[in-house]
């Protein structure tokens, strides 16, 4: 049930969090909770229905715009989000409340202005025309439900920080606060959460029993294949929820160091390393892992989640589509090519390492390691790829290539 935006202040609310995202250019998972910080009088029912109506206005951006006769606004203007509120709440069948900002638009017009629209698919699924012809030229026809899939709300999932919890008991403590879960298949340690309570703000996330992580995401620190005992670098590690991954893989049981040129992700990689007991080296940007000599041809696991255009996170992070360019996609090509070549010469012969994006473009996965390995056929080879397809997983988008040493 979509929830209804019933008093001012609540349309306010989402007015302020839209012109942030779109007009003052900023990242919709860090001006929504700051939004709803900043009202702490608001209720659990008004909070929810600002969160939702701000990620799914965002989401279906373009088709509001173009249904309300606007083209696709960038940076819109307070008058004209709140008349694409009023076209949200028509198109949607919501009752509308009398507020003063709103035009009393024709309903019959609006609504078959947006039924025509639905012919085109660029503009149905809102995604701008050249991200659209970028990637079904890649994926063909897998685009169509890819796009379609990857404009639905993400489920909430967690995993159970095996360091200091189990699955059995996080799902008592679920059961205890009403919250119900399901589990997810070849994932132990993964628990889909089906309630909208703020289990994030429960003693055992502070007491660090687990973590907010996708499930796709959840799949790439077992494809590694570590063991205790092993030395691990994570090179890219951003603020660390594949590395805390890891260190419970590896029981805490070896050297697991992890590096980011970000000092602000480090910082919070510390705190949730604290948290989850983990065992961690982190490491600051001015000592990147290729300059330490005692990790060349040394590492028994590498892994290089790199940068990427991050299409395959749209379902939760809608926004980002809005702020992407060809020419950003170009460059994080041309920084994973970087990364390959730098960093891969750190494992020892018959050490592997995983390649990984949240991407589904193939010219950021597929293409990337046959043209690093093409480059160095002699000294790595391909041992396994998998790229988890949201339209079929159900979850976010991600690529996975395990690569060998050889030489």
């Amino acid at each position: 049930m979509i929830p209804v935006l019933k008093h001012q202040n609540l349309a306010k609310g989402v007015v302020e969090g839209l012109f942030e995202i779109f007009t003052n250019k900023q990242y919709a998972d860090k001006v929504v909770p700051k939004l709803l910080q900043s009202n702490p009088k608001w209720g659990s029912r008004d909070r929810h229905a600002i969160a939702f109506t701000i990620y799914e206005m965002v989401r279906y951006w373009r088709l509001l715009c173009e249904t309300a006769g606007y083209p696709l606004i960038s940076e819109p203007t307070k008058h004209q989000i709140w008349k694409l509120i009023e076209v949200w709440m028509i198109v949607n069948e919501l009752p509308l409340p009398s507020f003063d900002e709103f035009e009393s638009l024709d309903a019959v017009t609006v609504k078959e202005k947006y039924r025509q629209l639905q012919s085109i698919r660029a503009v149905r699924e809102s995604i701008p025309d050249w991200l659209d012809m970028m990637a079904e030229l890649q994926l063909g026809k897998e685009w169509e439900q890819e796009l379609a899939k990857l404009n639905q709300p993400a489920p909430l999932v967690i995993r159970v920080n095996t360091l200091k919890a189990d699955k059995d008991k996080m799902m008592a403590l679920c059961r205890e606060l009403q919250i119900n879960t399901s589990l997810v298949e070849g994932l132990p340690d993964a628990l889909v959460i089906e309630t909208n309570k703020q289990l994030v703000k429960t003693p055992a996330f502070q007491n660090g029993w687990f973590e907010v992580q996708d499930a796709a995401s959840q799949l790439v620190a077992p494809f590694l294949n570590v063991q205790p005992g092993m030395l691990v670098v994570d090179a890219c590690a951003g603020a660390g929820g594949k590395t805390l991954h890891l260190a419970a893989l590896m029981k805490n049981n070896g050297q697991l160091m992890a590096y980011d040129t970000d000092p602000s992700k480090l910082v919070e990689l510390k705190r949730r390393a604290f948290r989850n007991a983990a065992k961690i080296e982190v490491i600051p940007a001015k000592f990147p892992p290729d300059k330490n000599k005692s990790l060349l041809e040394n590492t028994d696991r590498l892994l290089l989640d790199v940068p990427c255009s991050g299409l395959g996170t749209l379902r939760r992070k809608p926004d980002l589509k809005w702020k992407l360019t060809p020419v950003a996609v170009k460059s994080f090509e041309q920084t994973q090519q970087k990364i390959l070549e730098r960093y891969m010469p750190l494992l020892k012969k018959g050490g592997i390492a995983v390649y990984a994006t949240c991407s589904i473009l193939p010219s950021e996965n597929e293409q990337q390691v046959a043209q690093f390995l093409k480059q160095y056929p002699n000294r790595y080879k391909l041992l396994e790829n998998r790229r988890i397809s949201s339209g079929q997983f159900g979850f976010d988008g991600f690529y996975m290539a395990k690569l060998q040493r050889i030489d």
